[in-house]
């Protein structure tokens, strides 16, 4: 952290949440771009770019399932959603302030499940 009159100044928060037991109805490319678009109304307000949802793991069963890449002003959304597993892993790198506990709290509400985890990596 660099510090400026004595206060320690954060370039960017990094959240990666990995929900289980998600809701499966939500791995569908509309809902994950809403998931997206509901956290950065949280994160970084009237700044969306883009966001795409595509395929992965078409090679191995137990990874099958979608990816999603939300770009806005100041901050990178990324998720990857197992069908097998029912598992959500969605990460967050922002330069825009946000309360983790908010991000955290919408993508459980989002998947209807409160079986989670969560690490936080503050930045320089």
């Amino acid at each position: 952290m660099k510090k400026q009159n004595n206060k320690n100044i954060l370039w960017s928060l990094d959240l990666a949440i990995t929900v289980s037991e998600c809701d499966l109805s939500k791995f569908e490319e509309s809902e994950l771009k809403q998931l997206a678009q509901n956290l950065t109304l949280k994160i970084d307000p009237k700044s969306e770019i883009i966001g795409i949802v595509t395929p992965f793991g078409e090679h191995k069963k137990e990874m099958k399932g979608l990816r999603l890449i939300h770009e806005n002003q100041n901050s990178l959304i990324t998720g990857h959603f197992v069908f097998e597993t029912k598992k959500a892993y969605v990460n967050i790198h922002s330069c825009s302030p946000y309360k983790p506990s908010e991000a955290m709290s919408i993508v459980s509400n989002f998947f209807n499940s409160d079986i989670f985890i969560c690490q936080k990596i503050f930045r320089e």
